[in-house]
């Protein structure tokens, strides 16, 4: 049984992208073609899912490689839908979300940029805050959350996303996920 955990525990974004791309080819079973094909590149045959959240039962989001992003969500007449949109022009690769609503979001890249959109992806605003790379965020409740990459970084903040401070970790090594 140690062996087993000890084995989890060094591998669960594998296991966790798994699973967010099994639960998004679950659920809308053209979607998985149409994340393959919806890259703004022209030299990008396919988009990568890093990760997913979770904001209800009927409303999620994953986010991949190409600045890809997919909201899946019930309309007014109760039927799945999914949108694709992109944060930017630029090549980002999205390695983290979390969700704030039905149609807000933050959104953090390997590039160290976070994104913040309130309105499902129509609109975005970009904040440089490394030059590390982002690999994920976390939120305990709606003001208190942390950003964390490579080289140990790790960014808090207690205003809901408005400003980040950096704490020290003491280590160099790239946290790859964060569970409380």
């Amino acid at each position: 049984m140690k062996a087993i955990q000890n084995k989890l525990t060094f591998q669960p974004k594998v296991i966790c992208s798994f699973i967010s791309a099994l639960i998004l080819i679950a659920l809308i079973p053209d979607t998985y073609a149409q994340w393959m094909d919806r890259s703004p590149h022209a030299y990008h045959s396919s988009s990568f899912l890093h990760h997913a959240a979770f904001y209800s039962d009927d409303v999620f989001t994953a986010v991949g490689s190409h600045s890809t992003v997919l909201w899946v969500f019930r309309d007014m007449d109760g039927l799945q839908q999914a949108a694709f949109n992109n944060v930017s022009d630029v090549n980002y690769s999205l390695t983290g979300v979390h969700m704030v609503s039905e149609t807000e979001a933050l959104i953090v890249s390997h590039q160290g940029v976070l994104f913040h959109t309130v309105n499902r992806g129509m609109d975005w605003e970009q904040f440089e805050l490394s030059g590390s790379p982002l690999r994920g965020i976390y939120f305990f409740d709606e003001q208190n959350g942390f950003i964390y990459g490579d080289n140990g970084l790790l960014l808090c903040t207690n205003n809901g996303g408005s400003d980040w401070v950096e704490i020290q970790s003491d280590t160099g090594h790239r946290w790859n996920s964060a569970s409380v």
